[in-house]
């Protein structure tokens, strides 16, 4: 089960995530995979109409062109990817890198399906385009867990933060993240009590469920609560705590197919200073 990385041209957050997704490897004792995926060129053309006919000549140039940009990027991204991982001491025969011709959307999700974790660049947590589209797609229609990564150079993962408000979303995350969760040295349980019925202290709300869930994996945890506004709250909670990771359910439903999110959601995502965010829907 390797931690996948998924390789996005353009990313201004690439080498962040690169450095993350190494270091989760390194703690889970497991392989790093970068992995990108570019459509068929031949597919892209024939969906215009082109190359047939009169136009045969210059669709063949175009084509030409089109396979040699994708495999200087992907030249590219291998090189700065291998770069990474050396820098940050990973063995060479546990990081590889692999592409895939087909859409991202259809293709990160379904070759990370059994991963450790599968880590994309800060940059598409809230970009448009086939990246944004690949994170929303896996994240909330194939309900795989995802990890975006943060825009911290040296990301410290030794503490986790953990956002339990009792919901559903909330226990997929933790379930879900389960191998993430359990490389920390210590973990802290975040909870909003603004947000918690004082009358149902005993629900699912209650955040024994959690540490019961974290003792049996004898991993040491403390417990935060803070009040105000949610987002804000856990982004001063992980900074306080020096934690690299926040792990909390994602909001959100799907409309016409634009996936919009929840408002604590979106706000965590579009964060330009908060940690990689580990989440489930």
């Amino acid at each position: 089960m390797s931690v996948f990385l998924t390789l996005t041209e353009g990313a201004e957050a690439m080498t962040e995530a690169s450095v993350l997704a190494c270091r989760l490897a390194k703690r889970l004792k497991t392989k790093v995979q970068g992995i990108s995926a570019m459509p068929d060129p031949a597919g892209s053309l024939l969906m215009t109409g082109a190359g047939v006919g009169l136009y045969m000549p210059s669709s063949a140039q175009v084509l030409q062109g089109v396979k040699e940009a994708q495999q200087n990027t992907r030249e590219k991204l291998e090189k700065n990817f291998k770069a990474i991982c050396a820098s940050e001491k990973m063995d060479p025969e546990m990081a590889f890198v692999r592409h895939i011709e087909g859409l991202p959307e259809q293709e990160f999700g379904a070759a990370a399906i059994l991963s450790a974790a599968l880590v994309f660049p800060h940059d598409c947590g809230r970009a448009s385009g086939p990246y944004g589209s690949a994170f929303e797609y896996t994240l909330m229609s194939r309900r795989q867990p995802v990890i975006i990564a943060g825009t911290d150079k040296d990301p410290d993962i030794s503490t986790i933060v953990i956002a339990w408000d009792g919901s559903p979303e909330a226990a997929r995350a933790v379930a879900l993240h389960e191998r993430v969760i359990c490389s920390a040295d210590r973990v802290v349980i975040a909870q909003n009590i603004d947000r918690i019925d004082p009358q149902d202290m005993d629900g699912p709300e209650n955040t024994s469920i959690v540490r019961e869930w974290l003792e049996v994996r004898n991993i040491p945890m403390t417990v935060r609560e803070f009040s105000g506004e949610v987002a804000d709250g856990l982004l001063k909670l992980t900074k306080d705590e020096g934690a690299g990771i926040l792990v909390a359910g994602a909001f959100g439903h799907s409309r016409v197919e634009e996936l919009i999110f929840g408002g604590v959601s979106r706000t965590l995502l579009r964060s330009d200073h908060g940690p990689a965010l580990a989440i489930a829907h």
